[in-house]
């Protein structure tokens, strides 16, 4: 992330917060259906206005000051300076080479910047917007102390709650998530629970953030009526049985033959990166001789992953197919990037004061897997936004119909596209570049990005 996209002048600022979180009580209504609507805020701006003005210091008066934009710099560095190992790791997860471990100084940086979002997100605002429950109030969170477990998208809990609660998870993550992630490795990132003996791993990853990564990869969602709309449209262009229904098929042969054929691509290369012998991929259930469609064994109840090398999970609406490895990039990911990333997304949320965008999209209500996933997503956002790329991806979306007469023509070499979009663009549309510069977008940039749409002018 280039400096240039999060640093510049605050709209507002507070201290940051270095004492624990104790909830305070406040008289709000409960959530009875344990969600809450979908309808905007009554004044869009309150929640981060209120949220400013919860500082306890009084300092909220402070912006546009050199302190916040070194501030944001010095986060910057330190997670530039901790992620290129984060990325590392990715290619050599199986290599056991060492979790580098984070300066106490680091980590209390880190920490400081958790307790600043907890305390905004601790006024009444934002409790009234995510009907926070009176239950709520009893929690106390602590920095690298327990948090209590949830389900993620259940009803029974306020939103506020299980978003609060998301945030102590990351916040401990800066702490105990190098720990977590080498213990899962030394097991080869087993997931049956009963692999880990006492408060290690997959156990103290629920201690410490209330949730837990998912170990295993879904190979195949049955119960996803696009994926059975796709299946159905194979089958009738084929001539093969249609299935009436997403349960239904779920059941069927077919099924078990696409999970089985997808589960055995990704444990061969699981026990190709490992090095594992006939004996450890019998030990580690990933051998490919045990997947057999037909008699896949059938899971009920989340104790029962990692205990075969494919197994069809149905319960409560669900009915996938699972390989027992993990997605890699999704388990460094949730332990060791989200924590560094979700504080990159705070920066941006500052900059462009637009905390209740934050607190919506980028903490989300999901398992750590998807929790990684919003923040990329949302931190990806940020970044294209007035980027040369974003404002040219813009514009031919807003005029669909012109370049759409040009795709139909013959334009091999993209001489007509790119002579469309500098007469839309004009003369004087400026736009961020790769290295921060703002500038003029230029024939040249506009002949690289249609020669190649992904590049980053």
């Amino acid at each position: 992330y280039s400096f240039c996209t999060l640093l510049g002048p605050q709209q507002a600022s507070m201290d940051i917060i270095k004492t624990p979180l104790r909830l305070v009580t406040r008289n709000v209504q409960p959530d009875v259906a344990g969600g809450r609507k979908k309808e905007k805020c009554p004044s869009k701006e309150k929640p981060v206005r209120e949220a400013w003005s919860a500082s306890p210091t009084g300092d909220c008066g402070v912006s546009q000051g050199a302190r916040e934009s070194n501030h944001a710099k010095k986060l910057l560095l330190i997670i530039e300076q901790l992620d290129k190992h984060n990325r590392e790791l990715e290619s050599h997860y199986a290599d056991h080479a060492k979790v580098p471990e984070w300066s106490k100084s680091h980590i209390d940086t880190l920490v400081d910047v958790y307790n600043e979002m907890i305390a905004v997100f601790n006024t009444s605002a934002y409790r009234t917007l995510y009907n926070s429950d009176p239950s709520d109030e009893s929690l106390n969170l602590q920095p690298g102390k327990s948090v209590p477990a949830y389900f993620a998208n259940v009803s029974g809990e306020s939103i506020w709650r299980r978003k609060m609660l998301s945030l102590a998870g990351l916040r401990n993550l800066v702490v105990y998530g190098r720990q977590i992630y080498t213990e899962m490795r030394s097991k080869r990132f087993i997931g049956d629970p009963s692999a880990y003996s006492g408060d290690v791993g997959p156990n103290k990853m629920k201690t410490f953030t209330g949730n837990v990564v998912d170990l295993d990869t879904t190979v195949l969602r049955c119960s996803d009526r696009l994926t059975l709309n796709a299946i159905n449209d194979w089958n009738k262009h084929h001539k093969q049985k249609t299935w009436g229904s997403t349960a239904e098929f779920g059941r069927s042969h077919q099924a078990q033959e696409i999970a089985a054929t997808a589960a055995a691509t990704l444990l061969e290369r699981f026990n190709k990166d490992f090095k594992l012998s006939k004996s450890q991929m019998k030990e580690r259930k990933t051998d490919l001789s045990d997947v057999k469609p037909g008699s896949i064994p059938l899971a009920t109840h989340n104790t029962d992953r990692g205990k075969w090398p494919c197994w069809h999970y149905v319960n409560a609406g669900v009915d996938s197919f699972h390989a027992n490895v993990p997605s890699i990039d999704d388990v460094n990911g949730a332990l060791l990037r989200a924590p560094l990333h979700c504080v990159i997304g705070w920066l941006h949320a500052k900059k462009s004061n637009r905390l209740q965008e934050f607190f919506e999209d980028c903490v989300v209500d999901s398992c750590f897997n998807m929790k990684w996933k919003a923040i990329e997503e949302y931190n990806l956002k940020y970044e294209k936004e007035g980027s040369i790329n974003q404002i040219i991806e813009q514009l031919q979306m807003d005029h669909q119909g012109v370049f759409n007469k040009i795709f139909d023509e013959d334009d091999d070499g993209g001489e007509k596209e790119a002579a469309a979009i500098l007469k839309l663009l004009g003369s004087s549309t400026f736009g961020r570049d790769s290295t921060g510069s703002y500038r003029a977008i230029t024939s040249s940039d506009v002949k690289k990005w249609v020669a190649d749409p992904s590049v980053r002018i």
